[in-house]
């Protein structure tokens, strides 16, 4: 169903097991995980996806809250690096 689109937007949790499953599955090019930044652009591009199906935007307490995710979980986990 390739015309099947959002009714409600994911929720922050929703969205913080997305870039979970993305860093566990995705082997970068140059280093062994992707980078946080690569990471929170991932999210970034998400977000404008969301609201372009949805008219939902996440409010700046949810974005931090996702920008604290990567940076206190994922990167000390070894699931993303923090160097670009």
């Amino acid at each position: 169903m390739l015309e099947k689109r959002f009714i409600d937007a994911p929720t922050v949790h929703q969205i913080k097991h997305f870039l979970e499953f993305f860093a566990r599955a995705r082997d970068s090019i140059l280093e062994k995980q992707v980078t946080n930044t690569t990471l929170l652009n991932r999210f970034n591009n998400l977000k404008r996806a969301i609201k372009l199906h949805t008219n939902h935007q996440y409010g700046p307490a949810q974005n931090k809250e996702v920008v604290n995710f990567v940076k206190t979980v994922l990167v000390p986990k070894g699931l993303a690096s923090s160097c670009a």
